[in-house]
């Protein structure tokens, strides 16, 4: 990725960021921009997340990711309202190069309760699958997870992915990421960011990559 084409993406992603954060439904906002550099040529990309409180006790998470060379972008939103007993009712949807391609509207996670200090996992499902024009998508239930653990010496690692379980080849790795960062400055950081890509089948290939985020 090239300086002037980082720099454009850049300053997109702060400009959604500042929108977003400015709406009126977006009752507390917390954002982080994200350069990554990978090993592979093309696959670079800047990513802007969110994550911000709505009305009704829901909490969401947009992120997207700004490439290169008219590519376009791709970004995810998810939505998750508590229930009961560490149980989120939750929803989710898919943007590729368009606000609403496919989405989610009833799933569930689950907080696995009683982890050590600095612990924290949660399990993810995606049940039901529908096109932007409400067509239903079939072969797919996405079962997924997310963990996050606080390290010494300022270092945190964290990881999410899923797969879809219901696909006609049997179970199939979707997508995940992994990630070991330390704060170097208020608000910065730094760290290793493999990406868990689909290679056929229910185990992913690893593509290395660097990450540095800047929060705000």
């Amino acid at each position: 990725m090239k300086t002037k084409s980082l720099l454009k993406s850049l300053l997109t992603a702060f400009a959604g960021l500042t929108i977003l954060a400015s709406s009126p439904s977006a009752q507390a906002f917390n954002g982080k921009l994200e350069g990554i550099k990978s090993e592979k040529k093309g696959s670079s990309y800047v990513r802007a997340n969110a994550f911000y409180n709505l009305p009704f006790n829901i909490k969401g998470v947009t992120f997207t990711e700004f490439y290169t060379g008219g590519k376009g972008y791709f970004g995810q939103t998810f939505l998750e309202k508590p229930l009961k007993k560490g149980f989120n009712f939750r929803a989710r949807a898919i943007h590729v190069n368009n606000p609403l391609t496919k989405f989610s509207p009833i799933g569930l996670s689950f907080s696995v309760p009683k982890l050590p200090k600095g612990l924290s996992a949660k399990l993810k499902l995606d049940p039901l699958w529908f096109k932007s024009n409400g067509e239903r998508i079939p072969n797919k239930l996405d079962l997924g997870y997310f963990v996050s653990v606080d390290l010494p010496y300022g270092f945190k690692a964290s990881g999410f992915g899923g797969w879809n379980v219901a696909d006609k080849k049997g179970v199939q790795w979707g997508y995940g990421e992994a990630n070991l960062e330390r704060e170097i400055a208020k608000g910065v950081s730094i760290g290793y960011n493999p990406v868990l890509l689909n290679q056929g089948g229910a185990v992913p290939k690893v593509e290395h990559r660097m990450n540095v985020g800047v929060r705000f």
